[in-house]
């Protein structure tokens, strides 16, 4: 025991008995109210010192304030307390300890005498309320210096449990506790990284191991205030960093093979205030130019599973461009058949069709043979008025406007059948009795464009045996006029070629190729029948004149060539005349006549 606490406990003995002198034992001057001398300062006796009262235990009623600090010794352990000196505390109202521990140095760190069993107080003047308890009036209660020497990894605190009771209360490895009522922030934890390091940075990382049933909590939150009116925040997350890196407000990586439910957010919320309750909240403003998306949601073709939704949605869902502006698809799913259609008030409804379409509505297309509104897709239709396709006027009963260029048909027929009997990608009837011309088919082609123009184009690629025809005519009837299996008009004041019909035959392997073919079967009621028949009635011959029939051969093949070949078969056992050419000239025809001339001028003719 220290001299002083000694000598204190004394002062306290003597003073109970009312001395009041300075009292000297084994010395003749004291130096104070008692002073108390050994016999021999370097050699001391057995039984130089001081008896304070000895007691077995405390007594079973208290001391009074008269006896505070009040000094004894405990002979022997009992439950609480160690043999020792204890003196009596009338503020705390119990026997206290005198010890007598110390720190022991053990060369590379200090412990306390006592061990486990020690409890050490920093700046308190009461029991320590823990292991160790600090109390400060500086701006740090506790600084720690950590510069770790080696590799592994380094920890500025570490809490450990180890050896716990079976004890189901609540362990806690950190905690900070707010007293008193200050206005300024306060933050239970605060890490501040000051540094350029390469490394990742991690204000706090929690992991949690083990296999234990209970729930596993990364970081828990709990706010309650009764009052005020400030926000609540369970996780305020500030970003304000530069750099080409990704930033997330919050990220969840959950994996494992666990057979549970895995959510990367869940919120709860519940309570019972007339405030509105949001699960999840998002707002975003700024002036960056790229791709912003409220909820971005997006499953991996890879993901195993067959029921997977990117946004699956239990309750009302409201769509739109303002709080205002918008509307509430359906909580239910419709009946077969039905559509969505709005109220006009925010609200989508499955509806039927029918309902849409009221007695009072116009109804422009009616199923066929009846006046009433078609009610399936495989109705026949028909319509009275003129439609149009492409523009706004339909001045045709089919009116179709194509103007674009990546466009390649303004009309498509695809038809494909097997049928034995004659059919048609398009037909056409047209009766009547005006005597304007009539049409069938009309092509009125203009522009200014180089690329060649067809009226009519007809590609035939089939490999079918039957005959093929690129244009066929067929006229019935007794009419009293002229008939024209085709008949071309060429009205123009063009510097080029002209061709009625033109032909142009590339089949190198065909047995024969006819540039024009007609064939006569009956006519018996004719009065002229002619295979070609060419006439000039008005106009003024070139520098090459004017040719009933030319023909020009320009190709070195071997073979012979014929300017014009008339056969008569046998077949022809008619009695009348039978010419190989022909030519008539009327006596006023003027000039120089020639029924046939050749101009034979090779050498070899």
């Amino acid at each position: 025991m220290k001299a002083n606490q000694l000598l204190f406990g004394l002062l306290i003995f003597l003073t109970c008995y009312g001395i009041q002198a300075q009292v000297g034992v084994g010395n003749t001057t004291p130096q104070a109210t008692l002073d108390i001398s050994a016999s021999n300062v370097t050699n001391p006796a057995n039984d130089d010192g001081i008896l304070i009262p000895r007691v077995d235990d405390f007594p079973s009623v208290n001391p009074t304030a008269a006896q505070d600090e009040m000094l004894v010794f405990l002979n022997g352990d009992i439950p609480g307390n160690t043999r020792g000196f204890y003196f009596w505390d009338q503020t705390v109202v119990d026997w206290v300890a005198i010890k007598g521990s110390k720190w022991i140095d053990a060369g590379t760190y200090l412990y306390p005498s006592d061990g486990i069993t020690e409890e050490i107080s920093l700046g308190r003047l009461a029991p320590p309320l823990g292991k160790l308890d600090i109390s400060s009036n500086k701006d740090y209660t506790l600084v720690l210096s950590n510069r770790p020497s080696s590799s592994s990894a380094s920890y500025g605190v570490f809490n450990g449990y180890s050896s716990l009771t079976t004890s189901t209360a609540t362990k806690t490895a950190y905690r900070s506790a707010f007293t008193i009522n200050v206005d300024g922030h306060q933050q239970g934890i605060e890490n501040t990284f000051f540094n350029n390091s390469a490394g990742d940075r991690t204000g706090v990382a929690n992991r949690i191991n083990g296999a234990g049933n209970g729930d596993m909590t990364g970081t828990y939150n709990h706010l309650y205030m009764s009052s005020g009116s400030g926000e609540k925040i369970g996780t305020n997350n500030s970003m304000s960093s530069g750099g080409s890196g990704e930033q997330y407000g919050t990220r969840n990586f959950v994996g494992g093979s666990g057979t549970g439910n895995k959510f990367g957010t869940y919120s709860h919320v519940i309570g019972t205030g007339s405030a509105n309750y949001y699960g999840s909240r998002l707002f975003m403003n700024g002036t960056g130019s790229g791709n912003k998306y409220g909820v971005y949601s997006e499953i991996s073709s890879s993901a195993g599973g067959s029921n997977n939704w990117a946004g699956f949605f239990i309750g009302r869902l409201y769509v739109g461009s303002t709080a205002s502006n918008g509307y509430n698809l359906p909580l239910s799913d419709g009946s077969n058949g039905q559509i969505m259609a709005t109220d006009g008030s925010g609200q989508i409804n499955f509806v039927d069709v029918s309902s849409l379409i009221t007695v009072t509505d116009e109804i422009d297309w009616y199923e066929e043979n009846a006046t009433n509104k078609p009610d399936a897709i495989t109705d026949d239709i028909y319509t009275q008025g003129h439609v149009a396709i492409g523009k706004s006027t339909a001045d045709y009963p089919l009116d179709i406007l194509e103007n674009a260029n990546g466009t390649l048909y303004g009309i498509s027929i695809d038809k494909s059948d097997n049928s034995a009997a004659e059919t048609s990608g398009i037909f056409i009837e047209k009766t009547g009795s005006g005597t304007g011309r009539s049409h069938g088919v009309f092509t009125d082609i203009n522009g200014a464009g180089t690329g060649q123009k067809y009226g009519i184009f007809n590609r035939i690629t089939s490999s079918a045996d039957g005959n093929q025809y690129g244009t066929r005519n067929y006229i019935n009837g007794a009419p009293s006029n002229f008939q024209f299996g085709v008949f071309n008009n060429l009205d123009n004041n063009g510097t080029a070629n002209e061709y009625g019909v033109y032909n142009g035959m590339r089949t190198p392997s065909a047995n024969n190729v006819y540039g024009v073919y007609n064939e006569f079967q009956e006519p018996t009621t004719a009065d002229e029948t002619t295979r070609t028949r060419n006439a000039f009635t008005n106009g003024t011959p070139g520098s090459d004149g004017m040719n009933g029939t030319y023909t020009s051969f320009d190709n070195s093949a071997n073979g012979n060539y014929y300017g014009s070949r008339n056969t008569f078969l046998g077949g022809a056992t008619g009695t009348g005349n039978k010419y190989g050419t022909f030519n008539d000239f009327a006596n006023a025809a003027g000039g120089t006549h020639y029924g046939t001339y050749n101009n034979v001028n090779v050498s070899n003719g």
